[in-house]
């Protein structure tokens, strides 16, 4: 049965340039204008499937759930006005927030989607939001998902920004810190001592291009293709969060049905409560980076090829069901209470 939900246009003006993703079915496709051609597509699926799970209706007493067409600021007053609404006609309200922002969502009557938070301080209406670039196994592959054999030695691959490749830049980077000392450098400095330590080891190979600043989502064509070829020849990919307390390299990497050695800096994860998240991650807590090599060897030693083969396929899958725009919105009512189901859009059990 289709989710009836309401959500005003009239909550929107010209101080709100783009409404939220999840109603491109229903009023039209509205990328933001520095999408990179690459990633142009990425809602495309969700366009296509929205009005099979969602009916967008005109009133506010038709509705099974209230939305709010546009991502959380709390300088619009609009989303309290709507708010205080929906909780006067007894509806669930929902708001998403695409940020890397951790910042409190003073609305206590909705429920919250949002990327960056941190898991051990959430409150019971907060749940996670995967952040979206393309669907990289349709884009680059096709669709020609394969997965791989296990080789004796891991592959570690990394395509991206760290806090400085040598000296020089070294220097550039404690002088910027003293400069100013207020910038959150958490990101870029625990990807360089994960990088650091695995490139000085010789319990696993690297696959590591390391760039001079961030570009993801706004890279050249040439970048993101050597990007995607880094993920695809490697065994294990390196996600550690970015400037928010998240990675949109995790859902890239899981897009190619391939593993990520993720690093957990108290994420909040899309779904986590349903899904086995270390069944195809490779799971390192920020407190064991210093180690981060030999965590990944024992974890290579110990699974079999089926095993490996495995996790690949599951990556693929859980993203697919779960993660991709399509499979995180259909599956939304599992947060909602009186619309929660025990069972996936498939009949198959949540848990992964």
């Amino acid at each position: 049965m289709k989710i009836r939900f309401y959500s005003p246009k009239s909550c929107l003006n010209p101080s709100v340039a783009y409404y939220i993703p999840f109603l491109f079915p229903f009023w039209g496709k509205k990328e933001r204008a520095n999408i990179s051609a690459f990633d142009a597509g990425r809602f495309d699926g969700w366009v296509e499937s929205g009005n099979s799970y969602f009916q967008l209706v005109d009133s506010i007493e038709e509705c099974d759930i209230v939305v709010l067409p546009y991502e959380w600021r709390k300088d619009y007053i609009m989303a309290f006005d709507l708010a205080k609404v929906a909780n006067e006609f007894h509806k669930p309200f929902i708001l998403f927030f695409n940020s890397d922002s951790t910042e409190e969502i003073p609305i206590d009557n909705a429920i919250i989607f949002r990327t960056s938070a941190f898991k051990s301080k959430i409150k019971n209406n907060e749940y996670g939001l995967p952040a979206w670039y393309s669907d990289l196994g349709k884009n680059y592959l096709n669709g020609n998902f394969k997965p791989k054999n296990k080789n004796d030695v891991p592959v570690i691959g990394y395509a991206g920004y760290i806090d400085y490749r040598n000296y020089w830049e070294y220097f550039k980077y404690i002088s910027r810190y003293v400069r100013h000392p207020s910038l959150d450098q958490t990101a870029v400095r625990l990807r360089g001592i994960c990088v650091r330590n695995m490139s000085r080891s010789h319990l696993v190979r690297t696959n590591f291009y390391l760039r001079s600043g961030c570009h993801t989502g706004t890279a050249n064509l040439n970048e993101r293709k050597e990007f995607v070829q880094c993920i695809l020849d490697s065994d294990y990919s390196l996600v550690c969060r970015g400037g928010g307390n998240f990675s949109y390299r995790l859902y890239e990497i899981l897009s190619l049905g391939k593993i990520p050695v993720f690093i957990d800096t108290d994420c909040l994860l899309p779904y986590d409560q349903m899904i086995d998240w270390k069944s195809f991650c490779l799971w390192v807590d920020k407190k064991d980076i210093s180690k981060i090599d030999m965590i990944v060897s024992e974890y290579h030693s110990r699974i079999s090829n089926q095993e490996f083969i495995r996790m690949q396929i599951r990556a693929r899958q859980v993203y697919d069901d779960w993660l991709s725009p399509t499979g995180f919105y259909r599956n939304i009512r599992q947060c909602i209470p009186g619309l929660e189901c025990h069972t996936n859009n498939h009949g198959n059990i949540i848990s992964i």
